[in-house]
C-alpha cells in the first residue's frame, strides 16, 4: 500500500519550482511550471531597482527572451506575481511548451532579467534554477531558508 502511495504521489507531481537570486540585494524571483495544468506562475520581490519596465526569462547562450512577464512599475521596492500560459509565440529559444522551457531551466540554460527605464537592456539579472543547480554555480549564493 506504501508503495502505491508514492507512486501515485511522484505521478501526480508535476509541478516544478525555480528560483532566481539576483545580485547587489535586487531581490529574488520565483517560478513554478505546473505541467499537468499547462501554466507557469511567477513572482518577484525586487529591490533597489529604479523604474522597471519589464521581465523576463531568457534562454542562454543567445539572451533570446523566451517567456515574458508583466511587471511595469515606477517604485523603487515592488513585489510581483502573474500567471503565464505559454511561452512567447515565435520566440528565439525555441520553447513551444513548459517542458522546453523547465529542460532549458534544468540544463543551466535560463536566466531571469529585469529591465528598467534607465538600462532598457537589463538592470539585473539571475540564473534561473532548483536550489541544486544554483547551489552547483560558483556565482550564485543560495539564501537560508529557500
Amino acid at each position: 500500500m506504501k508503495i502505491l502511495f508514492i507512486l501515485l504521489f511522484l505521478v501526480g507531481c508535476t509541478s516544478n519550482t525555480y528560483y532566481a537570486f539576483f545580485p547587489d540585494n535586487h531581490g529574488s524571483a520565483k517560478v513554478v511550471i505546473d505541467l499537468k495544468n499547462k501554466t507557469l506562475e511567477w513572482s518577484m520581490e525586487l529591490r533597489n531597482l529604479d523604474m522597471i519596465t519589464q521581465s523576463h526569462i531568457h534562454c542562454l547562450p543567445s539572451r533570446q527572451v523566451g517567456v515574458s512577464f508583466s511587471t511595469i512599475n515606477f517604485n523603487l521596492d515592488i513585489r510581483v506575481k502573474g500567471t503565464v500560459l505559454t511561452p512567447d509565440k515565435g520566440n528565439m529559444c525555441g520553447w513551444l511548451t513548459w517542458e522546453d522551457v523547465k529542460k532549458s531551466i534544468e540544463e543551466g540554460n535560463a536566466i531571469v532579467m529585469v529591465h528598467t527605464y534607465g538600462k532598457p537592456g537589463g538592470a539585473t539579472e539571475a540564473k534561473l534554477g532548483t536550489n541544486t543547480i544554483l547551489e552547483k554555480s560558483k556565482e550564485i549564493i543560495v539564501p537560508k531558508g529557500y
